[in-house]
């Protein structure tokens, strides 16, 4: 007669597999209705036999995340540290406090957010530092996981490794260390700022200039350059001088009239001055505008590009050397006649000075003045005993003469004098004001018409009469 068995598993070992401390195995078998089962250790036809094993107990494990795993500098990003209990029967409780010491220039956000979903668990995460910190007594339960998050931020990539042991817990420590990478792309907030020293120079005069290459962060921008093309007007650069300060240093070189430099290291906070003169071309007149220029290095963001451009205007005023001469047809006069008068008005440049005016007082002494002639590009009138006039076009190297006639009144005798005198126009610096005056004088006498008779008492006399 076949027998019935029937195998009754009173503990069985967990499909999870985790580990556990002891396992104990009981099979019983029993007999149909109506056999009886002789067999020993048998009672009352059931029979029954356990088997015990022990097995010693893996310990905790840790894992860890940035969420998101790349960011820009200076973002955010949610670190998560899971921490898994691999013991099935027994729950695990930390025996000291778990700290997880961040990569350099990561910190926790300066007013940071934390969560956990372990039991019996106090997180520590101080603003700005670079660690956080699970409280003793956290509590993991048999063959669970739970996890701790906070907030932080970084203006570099790093690399997070939880060593082996860090965690200690009732069940043991972790026996692996862990790793999670952060990138971050950096940005940083390049400007630039070109001073002059002197916003109304006049032709040819030689101006100092200043870049000033400045980086607020959060990344450093080293290799980061810079330009600064001069315009047409701005020549003979010379006298480059680097200056640095916030641990920055750079070069610059002109290649013609651009200024090209690099900013070989450009820390968060560095700056880097470069200052270097330049001449105003003689003949250069009006606004001058130069626009300067910094570009961050390749794979940097620029988180204000609006002040990676700079521009200085000044307004430069043309020079001239205006000179006049006054000349008379002769120095020696009779009072009542006519005197010759001419003004001669020369531009030595550099620049025209269109406009340029002239006047000339006549003493008293020298009266009804007339224009005789004025050549082209410039006019004259006479108003009272003054002649006065205008260059209405005296180009560099231009000459305007004006000739005109006085009367030497009949009552002065002696040297009369008198002195004409020209000036730039609005807008026009006269390099050598010296020559703007000229002097003449003129002898006027009176007339007279001398005569002598002579006459005889008879026109015979005897001798010895």
């Amino acid at each position: 007669m076949g027998c019935l068995l029937a195998a009754l598993f009173l503990l069985s070992l967990p499909l999870s597999g985790f580990a556990q401390s002891q396992v104990t195995n009981t099979a019983t078998i029993s007999v149909p209705s109506g056999v009886t089962n002789t067999g020993a250790g048998c009672t009352l036809g059931t029979c029954t036999a356990a088997d015990s094993d022990s097995i010693t107990p893996s310990g905790p494990t840790v894992s860890k995340t940035f969420s998101p795993s790349t960011i820009n500098a200076g973002g955010t990003t949610l670190l998560v540290i899971t921490f898994t209990n691999t013991h099935a029967l027994v729950s695990a409780t930390f025996t000291s406090p778990f700290v997880d010491v961040y990569p350099a220039l990561m910190t926790n956000t300066a007013s940071p957010v934390t969560a956990t979903t372990c039991l019996n668990s106090s997180v520590l995460a101080t603003a700005s530092v670079a660690s956080l910190q699970v409280g003793t007594g956290t509590l993991i339960p048999p063959g669970a996981s739970c996890s701790v998050s906070v907030v932080v931020t970084s203006i570099d990539s790093g690399t997070n490794t939880i060593p082996a042991g860090s965690l200690t817990t009732s069940v043991g420590t972790n026996t692996s260390a862990v790793t999670a990478t952060l990138t971050v792309n950096p940005v940083a907030d390049l400007s630039i700022a070109k001073l002059n020293g002197n916003a109304t120079p006049v032709a040819g005069q030689t101006l100092t200039f200043s870049l000033v290459i400045s980086n607020a962060g959060p990344s450093a921008a080293n290799n980061a350059t810079f330009q600064d093309n001069l315009p047409a007007g701005l020549v003979n650069p010379s006298n480059i001088i680097a200056t640095s300060a916030g641990g920055a240093t750079g070069t610059a070189s002109f290649t013609g009239s651009t200024l090209n430099g690099t900013a070989t290291t450009l820390p968060s906070g560095g700056t880097i001055t470069i200052t270097f003169q330049a001449q105003v071309t003689t003949t250069y007149s009006g606004l001058l505008t130069n626009t300067a220029t910094v570009s961050v290095p390749p794979g940097t963001t620029d988180t204000t590009p609006g002040n990676n451009t700079t521009r200085t205007v000044v307004t430069v005023t043309p020079v001239a050397d205006l000179s006049i001469v006054k000349g008379v047809a002769s120095a020696n006069v009779v009072a009542g006649n006519t005197i010759t008068f001419t003004l001669v008005i020369s531009n030595a440049g550099p620049n025209a000075a269109d406009g340029a005016t002239f006047l000339d007082n006549l003493p008293g002494g020298l009266v009804n003045p007339a224009i005789v002639s004025v050549t082209a590009g410039g006019t004259a009138t006479v108003s009272g005993s003054a002649v006065s006039g205008t260059a209405t076009s005296l180009a560099n190297g231009g000459v305007i003469t004006i000739t005109f006639t006085a009367l030497a009144n009949g009552s002065v005798t002696g040297t009369v004098s008198n002195s004409a005198t020209v000036t730039t126009p609005a807008g026009v610096t006269d390099t050598n004001p010296s020559n703007n005056t000229s002097t003449t004088s003129t002898n006027v006498g009176q007339a007279a018409d001398l005569s002598i008779v002579k006459g005889v008492a008879s026109a015979n006399v005897v001798a010895g009469n």
